[in-house]
Order: C-alpha cells, then sequence, then structure tokens
C-alpha cells in the first residue's frame, strides 16, 4: 500500500471517528489531531501485520484495524473523564459540556473502597494464582479493550480459547474476592 492510499485510509476513519461528541476534557480541536495520531500508528501496524494470505484486501483491513483503535481510544478517553469526575452529564444534556463541573471531587466513599481493592493482599493474592495466560487475556480484554477474536489474532489462538482463559482467570479472581466481600444483612 503506497503512502497516498495509507493517507486516504486514515483520513477517512479519522472522519468517521469526528463525528462522535469528544470526551469533555478534550476540546475539538486537540481531540481531532489526538485522533489523527492513533489513526496513524493503528494504520502502521495493520500494514505491518497484513498477510495477504488470509484473503482480505489490505485497504480494508487498514481501514477497519484503524477505526477499531479510534473507538478503543474514545472509549477509554471517556472511561477516563468519568473515573476523574470531569464529567457530569444530566441526561438531557448529553454531549453538552458547559456544565461539567471540572472542579467537582471524585466521590470519596467511592476511592476508598477501589483502593481498599486494589491495595488488598487477596487482589495480589488472586492476581498470583493467574496463569501468564490468563493475564495476558484479562489485560487486552479489559485494558486494551479488545474482543475475544482480536485477541486470539494478537497472541494466537482460538477465540473459544480466549473466552476459556477470560472465564478461568475471572473465576480466580472472583473466588478469592469474595472471601473479603462484607456479608449481605438479611
Amino acid at each position: 500500500m503506497d503512502v497516498q492510499v495509507l493517507h486516504r485510509v486514515v483520513l477517512e476513519a479519522v472522519r468517521r471517528a469526528c463525528r462522535w461528541t469528544p470526551p469533555c476534557n478534550w476540546d475539538a480541536g486537540q481531540w481531532k489531531e489526538e485522533l489523527q495520531s492513533v489513526a496513524y500508528l493503528a494504520a502502521l501496524e495493520a500494514q505491518r501485520d497484513y498477510d495477504p494470505a488470509r484473503g482480505v484486501a489490505e485497504e480494508q483491513l487498514v481501514l477497519s484495524r484503524t477505526l477499531s483503535a479510534l473507538l478503543t481510544y474514545y472509549r477509554r478517553e471517556w472511561r477516563f473523564a468519568q473515573r476523574c469526575s470531569l464529567l457530569v452529564v444530566a441526561p438531557e444534556n448529553e454531549g453538552d459540556c458547559e456544565h461539567n463541573l471540572l472542579e467537582q471531587e471524585p466521590d470519596p466513599e467511592a476511592e476508598r473502597f477501589v483502593e481498599d481493592i486494589c491495595r488488598s493482599d487477596a487482589l495480589q493474592r488472586a492476581m498470583r494464582r493467574l496463569s501468564a495466560r490468563e493475564r495476558e487475556v484479562l489485560y487486552l480484554y479489559f485494558w486494551e479493550q479488545l474482543t475475544d477474536r482480536q485477541i486470539a489474532e494478537r497472541i494466537g489462538i482460538a477465540p473459544a480459547s480466549v473466552s476459556v482463559y477470560k472465564d478461568r482467570g475471572l473465576g480466580k479472581i472472583r473466588s478469592v474476592l469474595d472471601l473479603i466481600r462484607p456479608p449481605t444483612p438479611s
């Protein structure tokens, strides 16, 4: 794929992604520049990974992978804005950033709960119980926001195996964390 075609594919992906409401911690101009950077990196990775033996057109593969990377990045940025309490949106004003309370403090009770879980010995024990493959699959699923099929392609296993590793890993974590869960009032 020549540079002009790659550039055209990236611009098409960014054009589509710019229709999405930018996260409120970004202004529109900076967001578009960021999307272009993410898109070029994803397009170059897709071009590097292209295998004509798979029977998929290179241009379609690059566009698909680029859009997927943009969507993953978009979701990650929105989650970040929400976690940091940068966003307080009334349902009728969704997408309107004028009413965001940037100075609002995160909920201290929720922060303490998350910190307690993250620092807990139980979570550390649960993580040590995971195999390297289970850890890798869970990381790609939760942090990279990849689908089972994308994870399978990335690490070279069947999508059904991804599901097995994911379920097994989550089961191990649940079994340990259930031991520290406070009893529910009856």
